[in-house]
C-alpha cells in the first residue's frame, strides 16, 4: 500500500496542515518576506514583518493545487459559483483555452444558454480557506468605507447595511457590484497611491463587464455603473464621466426607469433602489453642466417618478409615498436627506443658470431682474421651511448627526443650502459686474443691492460658524472613540465660496448690520468684525478641509490655493486685483507675465464681436487649438477647400463648463507622476493650460507671436473658464482626403476661424507668492 493512501488527508487550514498537524509557519509567505528568504508570520492584510517596516505585502497565488482536495463537493460543482470575490485581471490566452474544463469561465451553461455570470471572476473552487476569507475581508472593509462615507451622498444609498455585509459573509453579493464598492471605496480605506493599482483594476473589471453586456437592457448593470462612474468623477476621469454618463442616462430613459410605471410588479425596496439610481444621474448631469442649461441630457420634465424616500421605509421594504420633483414642497414628505439633495441640486442649477444669463445679457430691466431674485428667494424660503425639524440647523441636530454616518447627507446639504445663496446673491459684491458694460448695479435701487450684499455675507458667516461647529463637535466625538472627517468630499470647494466672500467683506467693510432683512440662519451669530471673519477663515474652512487632502487630490489643491491667496491678501491687503499688473506688464524674475485677474476676467466676459479686431482673433483661434489639441491640417495642398459660409454668433454654444473642457483635451488627463486637473466644486473646474499661453486681446491686442510664459515653478500652470460669452469657437472639421487625380496645380483657401470672445483666455495667473510650495491659486468659477 502506498503511503499517500495511509494518510487521511483533511482540508488545509490557516492553523492545520494538509495532514492534520499544528501549522508551525505560515501556509504561504508574502512576495517581500519570500524575496528575502525570512519567516512570515502570514497575518492579514499585512504580516507583522511588513506592518513593522510599512512594506507593501501582497501574498501571490499558490500554483501548486491539490488534487483531492476541494472546497466544494462534486455536486455543487456542476453548478456557476456563487460570486464572492473582487474582480481580477483579464484572463490571459491561456487561461482562455481552459474554459471548455472550467464551466465558471464559460460563457455558456450546461443547456446552451448565454450565462449572465461575470466572466472574468476568479474560480473559488481553486482557491484555498484563507484565500476565500481574505477576499471576504477585503470586501467587507470596503463596504464599510462605502457606509461611512459614500452612501449619504446625493442618491448613493443602494444598500441596506445588514442585508449586504450577509451576502458578503454568504457569498452572494453581487460580484460586479462589489469590485465597484470596493474602487470608489478605495480612496478612504488606504488614501493615496497605494489603492490606485487596485482600485484601477477592480474599474477595468466592472467597464469591462458592462460593455460585455451593453447590447441588451440589463438592471444588473445599472448600480455597478452608477459607482464607476462617481469613482471617474472623484479620481478626475471627466472625459468618461461626460461620456458614460451619457450612456447611463440613455440607459435610464430607454428602461423607462423615470416613469413609475416601469418599475411595477417589483418590490418596493427594488423600485427605491432604481429610484436612486436614476435620481443620481440627474444629480451628476448638473454637477458636470456647470450651470449651462444647453448641456443638461437629464432633463427636469423626463423625471416623473418620486424622489427618494426615507431610509427606514427603504430598508424595511416599506412602501410610503414621496413627493415629486415638480410638486411644491410642503413638508417634505417622504423624502430624507437624499430626496432634499435631489431638489437643492434643481434649485442650485437653475440660480446658476440665471446668475450667468446675468453676466452675459446687457440689457435687462432691473424690475425683472429684482422679480427673478425674489422668486429664486421665495422658492429657497419655502424650501427651507419644510426641511424637518431634526434636519434642520440647530445643536441638536448638528449633535445627533455628527456621531453617525449621516453626518456626510447633512453637512453635504447644509453646506450646499448656503453656497445656494451665495450664488444668487454675489453679482451684488464689488467687482463682480463692469459697470462699463453691464450697468445693471447702478439702475437697481441702492437699498436693494445692498441688501444682497448683506444676504452674501452673511450666508458666507453661516457657512464659517458651520464649518467650526463640526469640527469642534468631531474633535469632541473623537476623544470618546468615533472618529471620522468632519464633512463631505466637496466640503474643502464650498469653503472656497466662502473664503472669498469674507475676502470681499474684509477688504470692503461689508460685516455691519447683517441681522437686517437676511435670511441666513443667526444660529450661533456673533457680531462680525475683521478678527472675527479671521478666524473663521482659520479655525473653520482651513480645519475642516485639511483632513481632506490625503484622501482626494482635488481637495488637497483646493485648500493649498486657498491658503496660498490668504497668505496674499494678508501680504497685499486687497483681493486679487492683478488689473494694474497686467497694464504694466510687470515680469516675474523667471521671465512669466502677470495675467489679468478675475476683476478684469468678469468686467471684459461681455466683449462683443465687434469691439475685436483681426490679431484678437487669431491670438483666440491659437489658444483654442492648444486647450483643444487641434490635429494638425493637412500639409499636401487640398482639391477642395473649406466653404467660406457665414457664421451667425446667435446659432453658437453659448460657452463651455469647465469639466467639459477637461474632458475634451487629453492633455489634461491624469498620469501617473502628475495630476493634470483642478476640480473646483459642484461650480465649474478649473482647468490646466500649457506652459505657454495667449495673452488676451481685451486691453491690449496682441502682436503676432506674442505669448506670456505661466510660471511653473510652484507647480501646474492653471487655466480659468469662467461665465463666458456666446461667441466661442470649436476646431473646424478636418477637410476630406482630395481626389488622387487632382493633386497636381490645387487651388488652396485659408480655413474660415471663426471669432471667440475671451473663451479660452479669460484667464489669469497669480503673482509669484513668498514661500509657496502650491500652485498658484485661481479665481472660483461662478464667482469673481
Amino acid at each position: 500500500m502506498r503511503l499517500q493512501d495511509k494518510i487521511s488527508r483533511i482540508k488545509p487550514s490557516h492553523s492545520h496542515t494538509e495532514a492534520g498537524t499544528l501549522r508551525k509557519r505560515a501556509q504561504r509567505a508574502c512576495s517581500q518576506c519570500h524575496s528575502q528568504k525570512t519567516k512570515c508570520s502570514g497575518d492579514l492584510p499585512r504580516c507583522k514583518r511588513c506592518e513593522a517596516g510599512d512594506l507593501k505585502c501582497e501574498y501571490t497565488p499558490a500554483k501548486r493545487r491539490f488534487a483531492n482536495v476541494r472546497l466544494q463537493s462534486e455536486s455543487k460543482s456542476e453548478e456557476p459559483p456563487t460570486p464572492t470575490t473582487v474582480a481580477a485581471s483579464p484572463p490571459s490566452p491561456s487561461s482562455a483555452s481552459k474554459k471548455e474544463r472550467s464551466p465558471f469561465l464559460s460563457p455558456r451553461g450546461k443547456d446552451g444558454k448565454p450565462s449572465e455570470y461575470f466572466p472574468l471572476m476568479i474560480d473559488t473552487s481553486h482557491l484555498s480557506s484563507q484565500e476565500l476569507l481574505t477576499r471576504k475581508h477585503i470586501i467587507l472593509r470596503h463596504l464599510e468605507a462605502y457606509f461611512e462615507h459614500i452612501y449619504w451622498l446625493p442618491c448613493m444609498g443602494y444598500f441596506h447595511p445588514e442585508t449586504a455585509r450577509r451576502q458578503v459573509h454568504e457569498g452572494t453579493f453581487d460580484a460586479p457590484t462589489a469590485a465597484a464598492v470596493c474602487a470608489i471605496a478605495s480612496f478612504f480605506v488606504n488614501p493615496g497611491e497605494g489603492a490606485k493599482e487596485f482600485s484601477l483594476k477592480c474599474l477595468d473589471e466592472v467597464e469591462f463587464f458592462f460593455f460585455r453586456n451593453i447590447h441588451k437592457f440589463s438592471e444588473a448593470v445599472l448600480i455597478p455603473y452608477s459607482l464607476i462612474i462617481s469613482f471617474n468623477f472623484l479620481n478626475g476621469s471627466f472625459a468618461k464621466v461626460w461620456q458614460t454618463l451619457g450612456i447611463a442616462i440613455r440607459l435610464v430613459t430607454g428602461m423607462q426607469l423615470n416613469w413609475d410605471y416601469a418599475m411595477q410588479h417589483r418590490s418596493f425596496q427594488d423600485q427605491e433602489r432604481l429610484r436612486r439610481v436614476a435620481w443620481q444621474f440627474f444629480v451628476l448631469d448638473r454637477l458636470l453642466a456647470g450651470g449651462y442649461e444647453e448641456y443638461i441630457s437629464c432633463r427636469t420634465e423626463i423625471m416623473k417618478i418620486r424622489l427618494p424616500c426615507q431610509e427606514e421605509a427603504f430598508w424595511e421594504n416599506k412602501p410610503i409615498t414621496a413627493e415629486r420633483l415638480h410638486e411644491k414642497p410642503a413638508s417634505c414628505k417622504g423624502i430624507g436627506l437624499h430626496g432634499l439633495n435631489v431638489r437643492l441640486a434643481d434649485i442650485n442649477h437653475r440660480i446658476q443658470s440665471w446668475s450667468k444669463r446675468l453676466t452675459q445679457r446687457v440689457s435687462l430691466e432691473p424690475s425683472k431682474v429684482m422679480e427673478d431674485i425674489n422668486n429664486f428667494q421665495n422658492e429657497l424660503t419655502w424650501f427651507h421651511a419644510s426641511i424637518p425639524n431634526d434636519i434642520r440647523l440647530s445643536d441638536q441636530s448638528l449633535s445627533k448627526f455628527m456621531a453617525s454616518s449621516e453626518r456626510v447627507g447633512y453637512v453635504y446639504f447644509h453646506t450646499h443650502l448656503s453656497v445656494g445663496h451665495i450664488d444668487l446673491y454675489r453679482f451684488a459684491l464689488p467687482g463682480i459686474l463692469d459697470s462699463t458694460k453691464n450697468d445693471i448695479l447702478r439702475r437697481l435701487p441702492p437699498d436693494f443691492v445692498q441688501r444682497a450684499r448683506k444676504q452674501v455675507v452673511a450666508h458666507a458667516l453661516c457657512t464659517g460658524r458651520f464649518c467650526v461647529a463640526i469640527q469642534d463637535e468631531m474633535d469632541r466625538l473623537a476623544k470618546s472613540g468615533i472618529t471620522g472627517f468632519a464633512g463631505d468630499a466637496t466640503i474643502a470647494h464650498m469653503s472656497t465660496q466662502s473664503l472669498r466672500v469674507f475676502l470681499v467683506a474684509i477688504q470692503h467693510e461689508i460685516y455691519d448690520d447683517l441681522t437686517e432683512g437676511t435670511t441666513a440662519p443667526l444660529w450661533r451669530f456673533q457680531q462680525p468684525d475683521e478678527t472675527y471673519i479671521r478666524s473663521l477663515i482659520t479655525n473653520g474652512l482651513f480645519r475642516v478641509s485639511e483632513p481632506w487632502c490625503p484622501v482626494l487630490i482635488a481637495c488637497q489643491q483646493s485648500h493649498a490655493s486657498n491658503k496660498a491667496m490668504f497668505e496674499e491678501f494678508e501680504r497685499t491687503r486687497r483681493f486679487t486685483d492683478a488689473k494694474d499688473a497686467y497694464r504694466n506688464k510687470l515680469k516675474a524674475t523667471d521671465g512669466s507675465a502677470r495675467l489679468p485677474g478675475p476683476h478684469y476676467i468678469l468686467e471684459n466676459a461681455n466683449h462683443g464681436v465687434a469691439e475685436q479686431d483681426q490679431r484678437a482673433r487669431a491670438s483666440e483661434a491659437a489658444a483654442a487649438k492648444r486647450w483643444f489639441n487641434e490635429p494638425k491640417q493637412q500639409t499636401e495642398p487640398m482639391a477642395y477647400p473649406p466653404a467660406d459660409l457665414d457664421f451667425d454668433m446667435e446659432y453658437g454654444p453659448p460657452g463651455i463648463p469647465m469639466m467639459l473642457a477637461v474632458a475634451r483635451n487629453p492633455d489634461t488627463g491624469r498620469s501617473d507622476n502628475n495630476v493634470n486637473f483642478l476640480y473646483d466644486g459642484d461650480r465649474e473646474a478649473t482647468a490646466l493650460l500649457q506652459d505657454k499661453v495667449w495673452l488676451n486681446g481685451g486691453i491690449i491686442a496682441p502682436d503676432s507671436g506674442q505669448m506670456a510664459y505661466v510660471a511653473t515653478h510652484a507647480g501646474v500652470p492653471f487655466m480659468q473658464i469662467g461665465s463666458t460669452d456666446p461667441n466661442m469657437m470649436f476646431p473646424p472639421p478636418q477637410p476630406p482626403p482630395p481626389p488622387p487625380s487632382t493633386l497636381s496645380h490645387p487651388t488652396t483657401t485659408a480655413p474660415f476661424v471663426p471669432t471667440q470672445a475671451g473663451i479660452y483666455m479669460d484667464t489669469w495667473a497669480a503673482p509669484s507668492y513668498e514661500n509657496l510650495h502650491s500652485a498658484p491659486y485661481m479665481r472660483q468659477p461662478n464667482f469673481n
